[in-house]
């Protein structure tokens, strides 16, 4: 499965994307070019719908979804790409998972905070679940700070790298 935005779609099919019938024609180029089932993403279509287009030569679907106003974190394609993963993992056949992933409605996914300034998402000025965003921490974030490196030195080297404690603290 390729999953481009409106712009990569365009370049792989070598013709515009801009309209849900071009996303159309696109998936069907792309298809026939690379053999490949094809989810072209239309987040970036100015509609007030997300539109995408499923084709796998022998399926084809649209799904939509309602854009969140004031929401518009890069990423999203990954976490798509993530859940549709997570469900071929399931076993569920590849259209399926596509639908299934698309029904998470999931904005953003946040992998490794580490830093005390990127808690500013979820600073309340929204409810969480209007912002649709879900984080998680690594456990060393949790137990270490640059203050350790003196100690453990490269025995506590990540990526991303621990930070102060007050980052630590804040998470």
């Amino acid at each position: 499965l390729v999953t481009p935005n409106l712009d990569e779609a365009a370049k792989l099919a070598r013709r515009p994307v801009r309209e849900p019938e071009e996303m159309r024609d696109a998936a069907r180029a792309i298809h026939e070019r690379f053999g490949c089932a094809v989810l072209v993403k239309g987040g970036h279509m100015k509609n007030t719908e997300a539109i995408d287009l499923f084709y796998d030569g022998h399926e084809e679907f649209l799904l939509s979804a309602l854009r969140v106003p004031g929401v518009s974190p890069p990423g999203t394609g990954c976490t798509y790409s993530a859940a549709i993963t997570a469900f071929l993992a399931r076993g569920e056949r590849l259209p399926k998972a596509v639908e299934l992933a698309t029904k998470l409605n999931t904005q953003l996914h946040i992998l490794h905070i580490s830093t005390a300034r990127e808690l500013d998402l979820f600073d309340g000025t929204k409810e969480l679940e209007d912002k649709r965003i879900t984080a998680e921490a690594c456990i060393h974030h949790l137990w270490f700070s640059d203050a350790d490196y003196a100690d453990k030195g490269t025995h506590i080297k990540w990526n991303p790298a621990v930070k102060t404690a007050h980052d630590r603290e804040q998470i």
